[in-house]
């Protein structure tokens, strides 16, 4: 009786134990200033260990709970015209990938941000192969360059896959682009287009230089078929949103 006694006191002593452990800590930066922007234009700085820039509110919780297009976050439209002045510095050996963790705990934090999952039925823009085939070339792996260069409703250049193609074009256009291209290479992409009344995404950087507007460029509908071998069709599907429950206008003090 009394092993038994011993055995059940002991249980209940390690499961008070667990209860007793704290719950690990969100990813987070070390130290963070975000401050409301009052004039100009946005766009990130390369700056290792850091992240830095000036953002949207909506470029910043598309980048924490994504990526996201523009048409997968649902909230105040407010959320895309204000900027803040972001600059977080990353934990010693913190790699980039856990900044969007990071970019969460700082919204809840500052701005008191809480967010939803859902699916909602929407029309997008399908990307598939067109009949011919694709006409981009294939990048080698180890011939990487992670750099994409944009100009907003006329051009677009770098080593992208097919997703992160789709990502871009859900930015040239009125609607989420669904990768249906089956391809899983890295290729080289250059195409331009005459631009239209279409918007890039909020918060994106201008161009580090500009790219002339030829008036024989096609729409960008075209440019896609003539000069990468894909195509855009129009569909209704599920696509995943992030809904936007609470957000404040003003960060808290630093």
């Amino acid at each position: 009786m009394r092993q038994v006694v011993a055995a059940v006191g002991a249980a209940v002593l390690a499961s008070c134990g667990l209860f007793g452990q704290t719950a690990p800590q969100p990813p987070a930066f070390e130290v963070a200033s975000v401050k409301l922007h009052v004039s100009g234009s946005g766009g990130g700085r390369s700056d290792p260990g850091r992240f830095v820039g000036t953002f949207t509110i909506a470029f910043l919780i598309m980048r924490a709970y994504g990526p996201l297009a523009g048409q997968q976050l649902v909230g105040p439209e407010w959320i895309r015209t204000a900027f803040l002045d972001v600059n977080a510095k990353m934990p010693e050996g913190a790699a980039k990938e856990q900044i969007p963790r990071m970019l969460q705990t700082l919204l809840a934090d500052r701005l008191k941000l809480a967010v939803h999952q859902e699916s909602r039925i929407m029309p997008v823009y399908e990307l598939t192969v067109g009949k011919a085939g694709p006409k981009m070339k294939e990048v080698d792996p180890s011939k990487f360059i992670d750099q994409t260069l944009r100009w907003p409703r006329s051009g677009l250049r770098g080593h992208l896959t097919m997703p992160g193609l789709a990502y871009l074009l859900s930015g040239e256009t009125d609607r989420y682009v669904l990768d249906s291209t089956g391809l899983t290479a890295i290729y080289d992409v250059d195409f331009h287009w005459t631009p239209d009344e279409a918007s890039a995404l909020p918060g994106a950087a201008e161009p580090p230089q500009p790219l002339p507007v030829m008036s024989d460029w096609p729409n960008l509908f075209l440019a896609i078929q003539q000069q990468l071998g894909l195509k855009l069709e129009s569909r209704r599907t599920p696509v995943k949103v992030v809904v936007v429950d609470h957000v404040e206008r003003v960060p808290t003090a630093n």
